[in-house]
């Protein structure tokens, strides 16, 4: 059974090898990757957190926190820096890319609902737009993506239907560091690994009831 770890190592050595071919990340050997995860169902958080005891009896077995999300971050190169100076010495201009693969999921989180869209790079044309944006912990520009996770029905009372797939849980992948378009291409040969999953989970890309139109 492949656990949530053994995944996450997947999509990172996938995104480093193809930010490989970006002349921007071998020059400066700088950048990051971070791996969200978002549970929809108990099932999902016990998985996430090292748990293979994926069904239980009952929901006193279990206390799902909701909406609790499980993260890793990784420098794009293996030993290398998560922040860069591109300016000069007076000036450095100095750009954390760890906390910029945030601001990119929490764009792509608030447009993805909206936008029928599961990258970054969709610009948003929300009512509120003006609110979108950097100072407001936005990072509006191409670089993450969002791949929502189902699960076949198991007869487990404490997720989703015992007729119909249900909502597992969303992984969104986000890179920094070289230019957005890069970012991207880097975000999406994460999407690679997630084929990889063990049949035996019975998890699979694609979208639960919740998500249906």
């Amino acid at each position: 059974m492949v656990t949530y770890l053994e995944l996450v190592d997947k999509i990172k050595d996938a995104v480093r090898e193809k930010a490989k071919e970006v002349p921007l990340f071998k020059k400066n050997q700088a950048g990051a990757i971070r791996i969200t995860a978002i549970p929809h169902c108990a099932e999902a958080y016990a998985w996430l957190n090292g748990n293979v005891h994926l069904h239980y009896s009952g929901f006193e077995d279990f206390d799902f926190e909701d909406d609790a999300i499980c993260e890793r971050t990784y420098p794009i190169v293996k030993g290398g820096k998560l922040t860069n100076d591109f300016g000069s010495r007076a000036d450095p201009k100095r750009v954390n890319f760890y906390s910029y693969t945030a601001m990119k999921i929490a764009y792509l989180s608030i447009i993805k609902d909206y936008m029928d869209t599961y990258t970054s790079s969709m610009p948003s044309r929300l009512k509120y737009d003006k609110d979108i944006i950097a100072r407001n912990g936005y990072g509006v520009c191409a670089g993450a993506v969002c791949v929502p996770i189902a699960k076949e029905p198991t007869n487990n009372i404490l997720c989703g239907d015992l007729d119909d797939t249900y909502n597992f849980m969303d992984l969104y992948i986000s890179v920094s560091g070289a230019n957005p378009e890069d970012d991207e291409m880097c975000a999406l040969a994460g999407i690679n690994a997630l084929e990889e999953f063990d049949p035996d989970n019975g998890l699979f890309i694609g979208h639960g009831g919740e998500y249906e139109d």
